[in-house]
């Protein structure tokens, strides 16, 4: 099994999961964007330009208080206080949208927003998803980026891009993985939120990594394979 890292190991060895054995690599499709994107090439060059301060990313839970009840009211909470704390401070808020323009998912993924922001502020840049790796390329672009379980934020992590993770709802939707990587709010207090970002913010790259390179390691094994087809060989070699 190709799996993120530690993590995943350890929480599939506590389940009914017969793996074989681990090839602990991190996000195969996060490499497959870094062989696309022209933009994350210019960031390992370290000559890309910041457009947003803030990336929230679009997580859509359209129904699922059906299955997990508050869920839609903590993924919600995660936005309304990214665009309290943007209007506050008078900071650009970009959302990173999963869907593209015209499909019912976008539709869907929009109308959840609406219930607890106002996505039609002109001030809120919408991706547009002309690529299937936008959302890597947006964050890429942004200070910060925020949101509660996309894959999106432990991969922008492992990449070197500052993100937080809201633990707002707790299990199945948390990764347990603690301060300072992730923020445990379930009372969904805005105080506390708005601390720990503008902390976040305020500090530099190497403060930021330096408190949370044991918790992204663990999460995401780092790769330097340039690409899916080289991993994908290197394993196939070691098999022969």
């Amino acid at each position: 099994l190709v799996c993120y890292g530690q993590y995943d190991q350890d929480v599939l060895s506590k389940s009914d999961a017969k793996i074989g054995k681990y090839y602990p690599i991190g996000s195969l499709y996060e490499m497959k964007s870094r062989e696309a994107s022209n933009l994350y090439k210019d960031f390992k060059k370290k000559v890309h330009t910041i457009k947003y301060d803030i990336c929230l990313v679009s997580e859509d839970f359209s129904n699922w208080n059906k299955i997990n009840p508050g869920i839609e009211e903590a993924s919600g909470k995660v936005a309304e206080f990214v665009e309290r704390y943007c209007n506050q401070n008078n900071l650009k808020m970009v959302i990173a949208l999963k869907n593209r323009q015209g499909s019912n998912k976008r539709e869907s993924e929009i109308s959840f927003l609406k219930r607890f922001i106002d996505i039609d502020n002109k001030e809120i840049i919408k991706t547009e998803n002309k690529e299937w790796f936008s959302s890597y390329d947006t964050s890429i672009q942004s200070q910060l980026t925020i949101g509660m379980a996309s894959s999106l934020l432990v991969e922008n992590a492992a990449r070197g891009l500052k993100v937080l993770i809201c633990d707002f709802y707790g299990q199945p939707w948390s990764l347990d993985i603690g301060e300072p990587m992730a923020l445990s709010n379930q009372e969904h207090s805005y105080t506390k939120f708005e601390n720990v970002v503008t902390k976040i913010l305020a500090q530099s790259n190497s403060e930021y990594f330096d408190e949370r390179r044991k918790q992204i390691d663990f999460l995401m094994t780092e790769n330097n394979f340039n690409s899916v087809k080289e991993y994908i060989n290197s394993i196939l070699t070691l098999k022969q």
